[in-house]
């Protein structure tokens, strides 16, 4: 016997979640794997991975994953939206995405191609929301984060960055990309065995995570020198 769920949708198909975001968090611990990115207008952070445990600030208002690799503040979530429709770019069977004040999407949760479809039914119908919301359309770039000021600008742009991380990828040496936004930073390590610039964005990674950049946003490089090591730093205009 198969089991069905219906749900209310607009017309783009998309439904309504609750703005309960550390069950919405919490509820992708059952999905089992999945693809997690964040995200700006520029960039974006993409990972193979399944949701980790999470650990609250005192007040409610943020979470630490407890492997170190996301942290999240709620102070700029806005709305949530899932969706089980195949999507056109990847075969993906289920979605979930989350927009800040600005109307730009920084989260998104999708299954695998061969994901299971009923355990994301499962997970949204616990999140779906009776009162359908618009999904805003962008009121502007949103913030995007800044430099530390104690870095060390560098010559080359593009080409340089490029050359490096092909070189990287070729020496089998693991990279760790960092994106920051006012509502989320996501870390991965992976190595670039997959470095290309294509339609203006550069993609660098492998099956377990990549980093986009779109180029048109880079003004430069810069280095600098942190507990850890050296951190490279990819530069807006100003």
């Amino acid at each position: 016997m198969r089991a069905s769920r219906c749900f209310r949708t607009d017309a783009e198909g998309r439904i309504t979640l609750d703005s309960d975001w550390l069950k919405l968090l919490r509820g992708a611990q059952a999905v089992g794997p999945l693809v997690l990115q964040t995200g700006h207008v520029h960039a974006r952070l993409i990972a193979l991975t399944e949701m980790p445990a999470f650990v609250e600030t005192p007040d409610g208002s943020a979470v630490d994953s407890d492997d170190g690799a996301l942290q999240f503040s709620f102070a700029g979530w806005a709305r949530a939206w899932g969706s089980l429709r195949p999507c056109a770019c990847c075969d993906s069977p289920a979605q979930v995405d989350v927009c800040n004040a600005a109307g730009r999407d920084f989260l998104e949760l999708c299954a695998l191609p061969n994901g299971d479809a009923a355990s994301w039914a499962e997970y949204l119908g616990a999140l779906a929301s009776p009162v359908l919301a618009p999904h805003p359309e962008p009121t502007s770039l949103g913030a995007l984060p800044l430099m530390p000021a104690s870095v060390f600008r560098l010559r080359g742009g593009v080409p340089a960055l490029v050359s490096l991380l092909m070189m990287l990828g070729a020496e089998n040496v693991p990279v760790v990309g960092t994106l920051r936004t006012p509502e989320a930073a996501h870390t991965r390590e992976f190595v670039p065995r997959h470095t290309a610039v294509e339609n203006g964005v550069l993609s660098a990674g492998e099956a377990r995570g990549c980093v986009q950049l779109a180029l048109c946003a880079m003004g430069g490089l810069a280095l600098q020198h942190t507990r850890m090591g050296w951190a490279l730093y990819v530069a807006g205009f100003a």
